[in-house]
């Protein structure tokens, strides 16, 4: 059957279209809006785990209405270990924060799974794992084909192409450095034709890995070079070492990482410095919660048009005077509010 890689590499084409200038039309309340209903999103989805629920609904506010009816059917020992697991994560984040807390927190939760035999007391574990490589195939594709796989290719690239701009301009604005969305959407196509050769399913911008390297302070490309020979190692030697861990250890790390993502004390300083780019930003992670990621980031770039043609209308200004006692000039409003 033809693999949707071999088209989806229209990002390759919006690359090379500089379709990446897109990030420029999201201003830094929207970026904010998102990073926070992407958060909240991310955290929702691991709630049925952690809880030991199997939860229907995906929406969020569904979703976490439904984890409220149905909380006197958690599973009691599931919540303690996910609970300890999250008081762990918080408390080596807190007193060794250069610690790989991750790692420590899978080797406890793995031997005391193994000791304690925690799965007879009704706790999932991750159980066994694929082992080795997917062989290297050349992806076949007809003439006939292409009817049925472009649509669907460009339909995928259409939702990953943007929300991984997105995504990678939040962090880059989170932790202060620079980046090029055309080569975002380059490294995108070029990882989807290396995964098409491996049979892999369409790749996008991960929310929940981006999370949890930024929670354990990755600063670098060379952060990922290490989890993909680490990933390697453990397919070809140690996948059936992780057999024991607990799915509710592995929800708490990402619910760890998306409660680390949320940035309540920037909003704050936002809304005591401008309302508007506040309420803005409010906007955005409500339409994300509601209407979903992509959407959202619609929402997003109509609100930072609609911010810039306020701006445009009303632009700030100001009639400078010299005031006694003071140097330099100074706002007319301000010295005659002063008495000066």
């Amino acid at each position: 059957e033809g693999n949707p890689h071999a088209v989806i590499e229209g990002m390759l084409i919006a690359a090379k279209a500089k379709l990446g200038a897109i990030a420029d039309l999201l201003s830094k309340p929207v970026l904010l809006g998102f990073m926070n209903g992407a958060a909240l999103i991310l955290i929702a989805s691991q709630l049925g785990k952690w809880t030991g629920l199997s939860l229907q609904e995906t929406a969020f506010f569904p979703r976490m209405a439904e984890l409220i009816q149905r909380a006197d059917q958690m599973h009691s020992t599931t919540v303690i270990v996910g609970v300890l697991s999250l008081l762990f994560l918080a408390l080596i984040r807190q007193l060794q924060p250069r610690w790989p807390a991750a790692l420590v927190l899978f080797g406890l939760a793995i031997g005391g799974a193994y000791a304690l035999d925690i799965a007879r007391h009704g706790v999932s574990l991750l159980g066994q794992l694929p082992q080795g490589l997917p062989a290297l195939t050349w992806p076949s594709l007809s003439f006939e084909h292409l009817t049925t796989l472009i649509p669907a290719a460009a339909g995928i690239a259409l939702l990953a192409m943007p929300e991984g701009i997105l995504l990678s301009r939040a962090f880059a604005q989170k932790n202060h450095y620079e980046i090029n969305p055309n080569r975002e959407l380059m490294a995108l196509g070029l990882a989807n034709v290396a995964a098409s050769f491996w049979q892999g399913f369409a790749l996008g911008a991960s929310q929940s890995r981006t999370a949890i390297n930024d929670a354990a302070g990755g600063k670098s490309v060379l952060s990922g070079l290490v989890a993909a020979l680490l990933l390697l190692l453990f397919l070809l030697f140690l996948s059936d070492s992780l057999r024991y861990l607990p799915v509710t250890t592995l929800s708490a790390l990402l619910i760890f990482a998306g409660l680390n993502l949320i940035e309540v004390r920037t909003w704050l300083d936002m809304f005591r410095l401008d309302r508007t780019a506040a309420m803005f930003s409010l906007i955005t992670t409500a339409g994300v919660l509601i209407v979903g990621v992509l959407p959202g980031i619609i929402v997003g770039i109509l609100l930072s048009l609609a911010y810039l043609i306020q701006f445009m209308a009303r632009p700030f200004d100001a009639v400078l005077c010299s005031a006694e006692g003071r140097k330099g000039f100074h706002d007319v409003a301000e010295a005659h509010l002063s008495g000066e």
